[in-house]
């Protein structure tokens, strides 16, 4: 709609007006029955959904630091020691589980880091990528998780940071990959969902992925419009 900013809570913008988050679009649009169970039961016992999220995202956030971190000076940071004792055993075991991969990288391949934390924006979306790292001469754009399971919405937001990756900047990747950073356990390799994109099925699948994320962004565009203007139209009729 025009002169309306749909998005203003969001910090990527294009062509000065705001789009959404990947993630946000993701979230809303894309609900999981699991997700709703665990909030039932939480709730039931007396747990604060919220403060778990929270306290979720800030182990992500410095994992996610300590791993660049890594990867931009080659040198291993410390978790903050102002941890309580279990989010810093956490913290820590993600950041070994992710060097136990670098690592393994590293005796095998020449790499390189061709930008980390780099922000994407499109006319309908933005996020901010992990890393993009040259391995053996080939690109590959990498996503860290700390959650404790993948599924198939990490795909979708990493299909559309590739999206992103080509028609921004024209950078075609060769590989995708999604590593599940093992909190839990000491001295884990992580799991991870690789996606060679010279492999014609698995190229095929990522394809499908960006498509049903453009429609699911497509759609989430429509509601916002379809929610302001039914706020318009019903504060001045009824």
């Amino acid at each position: 709609m025009n002169g309306v900013d749909l998005f203003p809570d969001s910090p990527y913008s294009y062509g000065g007006s705001h789009v959404p988050r990947v993630t946000h679009i993701l979230s809303e649009m894309l609900h999981e029955d699991a997700l709703m169970d665990w909030a039932y039961k939480m709730g039931k016992v007396g747990q604060n959904i919220d403060k778990i999220k929270d306290n979720a995202a800030d182990k992500g956030t410095i994992v996610h630091s300590m791993c660049e971190y890594f990867l931009r000076y080659r040198m291993i940071p410390s978790v903050p020691e102002d941890l309580p004792s279990k989010p810093y055993r956490e913290c820590q075991n993600a950041f070994d589980s992710f060097m136990l991969w670098i690592t393994n990288v590293n005796n095998n391949y020449p790499w390189k880091v061709l930008a980390l934390e780099d922000p994407l924006v499109c006319n309908k979306f933005g996020g901010t990528m992990d890393a993009l790292l040259e391995i053996d001469g080939r690109i590959y754009l990498i996503d860290f998780k700390t959650s404790n399971y993948l599924n198939y919405k990490y795909c979708l937001q990493i299909a559309a940071y590739r999206y992103m990756l080509r028609i921004t900047r024209g950078i075609e990747v060769d590989g995708c990959c999604v590593l599940r950073l093992e909190k839990k356990k000491r001295n884990c390799f992580p799991e991870e969902m690789f996606f060679d994109l010279h492999d014609n099925e698995m190229k095929n699948f990522m394809d499908n992925c960006e498509a049903m994320f453009l429609s699911v962004a497509e759609a989430y565009w429509q509601r916002a419009q379809t929610e302001v203007q039914y706020k318009c139209i019903t504060g001045k009729r009824f």
